[in-house]
């Protein structure tokens, strides 16, 4: 099973002895993003994950694998989003053609 980014966020950070507001300011985001981001409340932006890589080198593998998952898992949301769409409009088609017919 592939880390979650908060996993991969801890383990940086413990590896690196930095408290979440020391990492947060090495990154140049708040205490509470980070905590945000480890608690899996939020999702980072692809911007915070080329400053971790930037600034934290030895780690892009565990990285770059949550940020494909990340890319995959908002795809396979927009891909369903897009089904739904779809599905209501022909729905709304339908419901159109009936009352036409009536």
């Amino acid at each position: 099973m592939k880390a979650k980014i908060s996993e991969v966020l801890r383990l940086i950070r413990y590896r690196s002895g930095l408290t979440q507001k020391a990492f947060a300011k090495t990154l140049g985001v708040s205490p509470v993003s980070i905590h945000s981001y480890e608690s899996e409340k939020r999702s980072p932006r692809m911007a915070f994950y080329e400053k971790l890589i930037e600034k934290f080198p030895g780690h892009e593998n565990e990285i770059l694998s949550t940020v494909n998952d990340q890319v995959d898992k908002e795809a396979s949301n927009m891909e369903h989003k897009q089904t739904v769409d779809i599905l209501m409009e022909n729905n709304n088609l339908l419901k159109d053609k009936i009352t036409y017919l009536e």
